[in-house]
């Protein structure tokens, strides 16, 4: 494995100088439940939410909807406990409804998506909507782990291709290492100007662009 706080694993048992985990699938309602309420760590850390000042008040979905067609990865320490996930959608025209205080940063996302060109992938092309890893576990490689076997099981499932629109440097950086393609990028600051609205956005330090990156499944080794 290229992390190097990664020294091996066995029978999906992955092995960091201290931890070990596993990352697997998983279909069971019980952890599409415990996924979705764990959601609101995930749209909390977003650099969107400094870049809009709602940090301490970003709106939460009124409903994330994990369809019964979309699959989990998960990744739990030796406990059972959940420390990250990967949620992989298949259906790409639904998006989670959002409360009106919500709607500028909707507004924002809709118009990284509309410009992305995503139209031009293949049919056959699934999202990882979302990743995320609770603090106590970054830069132990759980994250590149819970990207592969979600690229395994969108592979093994038929897809052609894989999305993951990336709002932060970390996830981005980790897309390129893995050999993801850029699709998309666009400066927080720009938003503004191209997108016509009278807005004062904030600084995210470290984190200036928001990006989608795509992968080719036929051709990536994995």
């Amino acid at each position: 494995p290229s992390s190097p706080n990664v020294f091996g694993y066995l029978n999906g048992l992955h092995f960091t100088k201290i931890m070990a985990y596993t990352a697997f699938r998983s279909d069971t309602p019980e952890d599409r439940r415990k996924v979705e309420e764990m959601i609101h760590d995930f749209f909390r850390d977003l650099p969107v939410a400094a870049v809009f000042g709602r940090e301490d008040s970003f709106p939460q979905p009124r409903m994330y909807n994990i369809a019964p067609e979309d699959f989990i990865v998960k990744a739990t320490d030796s406990a059972g406990t959940i420390i990250g996930f990967a949620i992989n959608k298949t259906n790409l025209k639904i998006y989670p409804q959002v409360s009106p205080d919500g709607l500028e940063i909707q507004e924002f996302f809709q118009f990284v998506k509309k410009n992305s060109k995503l139209d031009q992938l293949p049919k056959r092309t699934l999202e990882l909507r979302v990743l995320w890893v609770s603090k106590e576990w970054r830069r132990r490689g759980v994250a590149k782990t819970l990207v592969e076997e979600s690229m395994k099981e969108a592979k093994a499932a038929g897809f052609e291709a894989m999305r993951m629109c990336c709002g932060n440097e970390y996830t981005a950086r980790l897309a390129r290492k893995m050999g993801w393609q850029e699709q998309y990028r666009l400066a927080f600051q720009d938003y503004p100007k191209l997108s016509g609205k009278n807005l004062q956005l904030n600084n995210a330090p470290g984190h200036d662009y928001i990006y989608y990156y795509v992968v080719n499944l036929l051709t990536q080794y994995i």
